[in-house]
């Protein structure tokens, strides 16, 4: 003889299992997509901008318009040094940290008349790269800024032809917020001015 409320009961538990196991699934799905929403949003708060304008010794400073919009162009000669200031800030409710500055072009082995050896004191991260990439790990609290300057020199076996040469959104700067990596741009571009110090066409 078969119990049949006792089957029922069983079939009964096995559904009760399958919602609860549901909606347990759905739970945490709904909590990866906030924690995604929020951390995206919390990166789109990071701002990078030039905190002051460029300073050289050994060239000039001018302006360029590679593309009918003028620009910030350091003009390349040999000896020269120059500065640009840069301030990140965390403008958003939860702590971020900055882990890496990339520098498009800017590397050991680019080819332009111009390289970025150091960040503060902290050596470029690939020796071996086309861009400067420095890691760094400095955590902003809300509201907090990180200031580095970025110092430029010649590199003496680059080419840059009379003529300007430019890079957007210099620099780019990696953040994680909630565990979540993205990168942050200035808005700014920053030009060099060809010479015959950096030409190698003779």
């Amino acid at each position: 003889m078969i119990d049949a409320s006792g089957a029922g009961l069983v079939r009964g538990g096995r559904r009760t299992l399958i919602v609860a196991g549901l909606t347990v699934i759905l739970l945490v799905l709904g909590a990866m997509v906030a924690w995604r929403v929020v951390a995206a949003d919390a990166r789109e708060k990071v701002t990078v901008t030039w905190s002051g304008p460029v300073e050289c010794t050994g060239t000039t400073v001018e302006q360029a318009r590679p593309d009918d919009e003028p620009i910030t162009a350091i003009r390349l000669r040999e000896g020269m040094s120059c500065t640009l200031p840069v301030r990140v800030t965390n403008n958003s409710r939860f702590a971020v940290t900055v882990v890496r500055v990339r520098l498009p072009y800017m590397g050991p082995q680019a080819g332009p008349g111009v390289q970025v050896t150091q960040l503060g004191g902290t050596p470029v991260a690939r020796p071996n790269a086309v861009d400067a990439v420095f890691r760094l790990r400095e955590r902003l609290e809300p509201g907090a800024a990180y200031d580095f300057d970025i110092d430029f020199e010649f590199r003496p076996r680059g080419c840059t032809s009379p003529g300007v040469f430019w890079v957007a959104e210099f620099p780019q700067v990696r953040v994680l917020a909630l565990g979540r990596p993205g990168v942050r741009k200035a808005w700014e571009a920053l030009g060099f001015l060809g010479t015959h110090d950096s030409d190698c066409s003779s």
